[in-house]
Protein backbone atom coordinates (compact mmCIF):
# COMPACT_ATOMS: atom_id res chain seq x y z
CA UNK A 1 0.00 0.00 0.00
CA UNK A 2 1.64 3.24 -1.14
CA UNK A 3 -1.18 5.70 -0.63
CA UNK A 4 -1.75 7.98 2.32
CA UNK A 5 -5.23 8.73 3.59
CA UNK A 6 -5.70 12.14 5.19
CA UNK A 7 -8.66 12.76 7.49
CA UNK A 8 -9.36 16.40 8.39
CA UNK A 9 -12.49 17.31 10.30
CA UNK A 10 -14.31 20.55 9.47
CA UNK A 11 -16.98 20.35 6.79
CA UNK A 12 -18.19 18.93 3.48
CA UNK A 13 -18.97 21.16 0.55
CA UNK A 14 -21.48 21.18 -2.27
CA UNK A 15 -20.67 22.60 -5.70
CA UNK A 16 -22.42 25.68 -6.97
CA UNK A 17 -23.95 25.32 -10.42
CA UNK A 18 -23.95 28.63 -12.27
CA UNK A 19 -26.59 29.27 -14.88
CA UNK A 20 -26.24 32.17 -17.29
CA UNK A 21 -23.96 35.15 -16.77
CA UNK A 22 -22.42 35.37 -13.31
CA UNK A 23 -22.06 38.91 -11.94
CA UNK A 24 -20.96 38.12 -8.40
CA UNK A 25 -18.12 40.30 -7.20
CA UNK A 26 -19.05 43.04 -9.66
CA UNK A 27 -17.74 46.59 -9.20
CA UNK A 28 -18.73 49.62 -11.26
CA UNK A 29 -15.66 50.62 -13.23
CA UNK A 30 -16.22 54.32 -12.43
CA UNK A 31 -15.79 53.57 -8.71
CA UNK A 32 -12.41 51.90 -9.16
CA UNK A 33 -9.54 54.18 -8.02
CA UNK A 34 -6.40 54.59 -10.10
CA UNK A 35 -3.88 51.78 -9.56
CA UNK A 36 -0.86 52.56 -7.39
CA UNK A 37 2.74 51.84 -8.29
CA UNK A 38 3.41 49.91 -5.11
CA UNK A 39 1.52 47.33 -3.04
CA UNK A 40 -2.20 47.48 -3.74
CA UNK A 41 -4.53 46.86 -0.83
CA UNK A 42 -7.49 44.57 -1.30
CA UNK A 43 -10.52 46.31 -2.81
CA UNK A 44 -13.79 46.31 -0.86
CA UNK A 45 -16.07 47.98 -3.42
CA UNK A 46 -18.17 44.92 -4.24
CA UNK A 47 -21.64 44.17 -2.85
CA UNK A 48 -23.78 41.06 -2.52
CA UNK A 49 -26.06 40.13 -5.41
CA UNK A 50 -28.39 38.43 -2.90
CA UNK A 51 -28.06 40.48 0.33
CA UNK A 52 -31.21 38.94 1.83
CA UNK A 53 -29.37 35.63 2.25
CA UNK A 54 -27.22 37.16 4.99
CA UNK A 55 -30.31 37.78 7.12
CA UNK A 56 -30.82 34.02 7.47
CA UNK A 57 -27.30 33.41 8.78
CA UNK A 58 -26.82 32.68 12.47
CA UNK A 59 -24.61 35.15 14.27
CA UNK A 60 -21.03 34.30 15.12
CA UNK A 61 -18.21 32.39 13.48
CA UNK A 62 -19.00 30.09 10.52
CA UNK A 63 -16.38 27.70 9.15
CA UNK A 64 -16.47 25.07 6.42
CA UNK A 65 -14.28 23.03 4.10
CA UNK A 66 -14.99 23.90 0.47
CA UNK A 67 -14.06 22.68 -2.98
CA UNK A 68 -10.87 23.96 -4.63
CA UNK A 69 -12.76 23.86 -7.95
CA UNK A 70 -15.10 26.72 -6.97
CA UNK A 71 -14.64 30.44 -6.38
CA UNK A 72 -16.21 31.93 -3.24
CA UNK A 73 -16.96 35.63 -3.35
CA UNK A 74 -16.19 38.20 -0.67
CA UNK A 75 -19.75 39.45 -0.10
CA UNK A 76 -21.80 36.38 -1.05
CA UNK A 77 -23.03 33.77 1.44
CA UNK A 78 -21.06 30.66 0.40
CA UNK A 79 -23.03 27.80 -1.13
CA UNK A 80 -21.61 25.07 1.07
CA UNK A 81 -23.05 22.67 3.59
CA UNK A 82 -21.13 23.28 6.79
CA UNK A 83 -19.22 20.24 8.01
CA UNK A 84 -16.27 19.48 10.24
CA UNK A 85 -14.54 16.74 8.27
CA UNK A 86 -12.38 16.39 5.19
CA UNK A 87 -11.01 13.05 4.03
CA UNK A 88 -8.64 12.65 1.09
CA UNK A 89 -6.28 9.97 -0.23
CA UNK A 90 -2.97 10.79 -1.91
CA UNK A 91 0.30 9.25 -3.09
CA UNK A 92 3.63 9.62 -1.32
CA UNK A 93 5.23 12.85 -2.53
CA UNK A 94 1.87 14.30 -3.63
CA UNK A 95 0.38 17.63 -2.55
CA UNK A 96 -3.26 17.70 -1.38
CA UNK A 97 -5.28 20.93 -1.33
CA UNK A 98 -8.57 22.07 0.18
CA UNK A 99 -10.20 25.43 0.89
CA UNK A 100 -11.47 26.52 4.29
CA UNK A 101 -14.10 29.27 4.36
CA UNK A 102 -14.63 31.66 7.26
CA UNK A 103 -17.66 33.95 7.21
CA UNK A 104 -19.88 35.89 9.57
CA UNK A 105 -22.94 38.09 9.79
CA UNK A 106 -21.02 40.18 12.35
CA UNK A 107 -17.47 41.56 12.26
CA UNK A 108 -14.88 39.10 13.60
CA UNK A 109 -11.58 40.33 15.01
CA UNK A 110 -8.27 38.46 15.13
CA UNK A 111 -9.33 35.15 13.63
CA UNK A 112 -6.56 32.61 14.22
CA UNK A 113 -5.80 29.16 12.85
CA UNK A 114 -4.19 26.75 15.33
CA UNK A 115 -2.73 23.82 13.38
CA UNK A 116 -0.96 20.64 14.42
CA UNK A 117 0.66 17.83 12.43
CA UNK A 118 -1.11 14.69 11.24
CA UNK A 119 -0.62 11.44 13.15
CA UNK A 120 -1.49 7.79 12.44
CA UNK A 121 -2.55 5.10 14.92
CA UNK A 122 1.07 4.10 15.66
CA UNK A 123 2.25 7.62 16.36
CA UNK A 124 4.00 8.30 13.03
CA UNK A 125 3.41 11.86 11.86
CA UNK A 126 3.26 14.12 8.85
CA UNK A 127 4.95 17.14 10.47
CA UNK A 128 3.44 20.58 10.74
CA UNK A 129 6.10 21.97 8.38
CA UNK A 130 4.47 19.95 5.57
CA UNK A 131 1.17 21.78 6.04
CA UNK A 132 0.74 25.32 4.68
CA UNK A 133 -2.06 27.82 5.20
CA UNK A 134 -2.53 30.86 2.95
CA UNK A 135 -5.19 33.51 3.14
CA UNK A 136 -6.83 33.99 -0.26
CA UNK A 137 -6.99 37.68 -1.22
CA UNK A 138 -9.32 39.20 -3.81
CA UNK A 139 -8.02 40.93 -6.94
CA UNK A 140 -9.59 42.78 -9.85
CA UNK A 141 -10.55 40.88 -13.01
CA UNK A 142 -11.80 42.26 -16.34
CA UNK A 143 -14.07 39.24 -16.75
CA UNK A 144 -16.80 37.70 -14.58
CA UNK A 145 -16.61 34.22 -13.11
CA UNK A 146 -17.10 31.42 -15.65
CA UNK A 147 -16.77 33.80 -18.62
CA UNK A 148 -16.22 31.91 -21.89
CA UNK A 149 -15.26 34.86 -24.09
CA UNK A 150 -11.93 35.76 -22.49
CA UNK A 151 -9.32 37.22 -24.85
CA UNK A 152 -6.15 39.32 -24.57
CA UNK A 153 -7.97 42.31 -26.11
CA UNK A 154 -9.98 44.92 -24.22
CA UNK A 155 -12.76 43.42 -22.12
CA UNK A 156 -16.29 43.86 -23.53
CA UNK A 157 -17.71 44.18 -19.99
CA UNK A 158 -18.54 47.61 -18.59
CA UNK A 159 -17.71 46.56 -15.02
CA UNK A 160 -14.82 44.79 -13.32
CA UNK A 161 -15.02 41.88 -10.89
CA UNK A 162 -13.45 41.03 -7.55
CA UNK A 163 -12.05 37.48 -7.74
CA UNK A 164 -10.31 35.26 -5.15
CA UNK A 165 -6.77 34.76 -6.41
CA UNK A 166 -3.73 35.97 -4.46
CA UNK A 167 -2.15 33.87 -1.69
CA UNK A 168 -0.84 35.61 1.41
CA UNK A 169 0.72 34.25 4.61
CA UNK A 170 -0.93 35.35 7.83
CA UNK A 171 -0.84 35.17 11.60
CA UNK A 172 -4.41 36.38 12.10
CA UNK A 173 -7.01 38.35 10.18
CA UNK A 174 -10.30 40.21 10.64
CA UNK A 175 -13.52 39.30 8.87
CA UNK A 176 -15.78 42.33 8.23
CA UNK A 177 -19.50 41.82 8.75
CA UNK A 178 -21.27 39.96 5.94
CA UNK A 179 -18.09 38.86 4.21
CA UNK A 180 -16.22 35.64 3.46
CA UNK A 181 -12.51 34.86 3.78
CA UNK A 182 -11.18 31.75 2.00
CA UNK A 183 -8.03 30.08 3.32
CA UNK A 184 -6.08 27.58 1.19
CA UNK A 185 -4.74 24.52 2.99
CA UNK A 186 -1.97 22.43 1.37
CA UNK A 187 -0.47 19.18 2.65
CA UNK A 188 2.81 17.87 1.20
CA UNK A 189 2.92 14.10 1.80
CA UNK A 190 6.53 13.08 2.54
CA UNK A 191 7.98 10.68 -0.03
CA UNK A 192 9.36 8.44 2.75
CA UNK A 193 6.27 8.35 4.98
CA UNK A 194 4.67 5.05 5.94
CA UNK A 195 1.36 4.40 4.21
CA UNK A 196 -1.71 4.59 6.41
CA UNK A 197 -4.46 6.82 7.76
CA UNK A 198 -3.35 10.10 9.35
CA UNK A 199 -5.62 12.26 11.48
CA UNK A 200 -5.23 15.85 12.59
CA UNK A 201 -7.04 18.79 14.11
CA UNK A 202 -7.36 22.42 13.09
CA UNK A 203 -8.87 24.94 15.46
CA UNK A 204 -10.18 28.27 14.17
CA UNK A 205 -10.82 30.80 16.89
CA UNK A 206 -11.49 34.45 17.59
CA UNK A 207 -12.10 36.38 20.84
CA UNK A 208 -15.55 36.28 22.41
CA UNK A 209 -16.90 39.75 21.59
CA UNK A 210 -20.49 40.82 21.03
CA UNK A 211 -22.33 38.01 19.26
CA UNK A 212 -19.21 36.11 18.22
CA UNK A 213 -19.14 32.42 19.07
CA UNK A 214 -15.46 32.06 19.94
CA UNK A 215 -14.00 29.02 18.23
CA UNK A 216 -14.60 26.11 15.89
CA UNK A 217 -12.61 22.90 15.84
CA UNK A 218 -11.96 21.31 12.51
CA UNK A 219 -10.63 17.81 12.33
CA UNK A 220 -8.35 16.95 9.47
Amino acid sequence: MKKIEIVFLICNCCALIVAGQDHRGGIELAKLPAAKEHYQSEYTLDSATEPARWVNQERGLHVSFASTDEAYFRTEVPDVKQTSAWEQTGWKGERLNIQILVWSLDTLKQVRFVLKGLVNSTGLAIPKKNIQLHMVRYVISNYPYNAHDVTCDASPYKNVYLMPDRFETFDRFDVPARTVRPVWLSIDIPSNIQAGVYHGMLKIQCPFTGNNKGSKTIIT
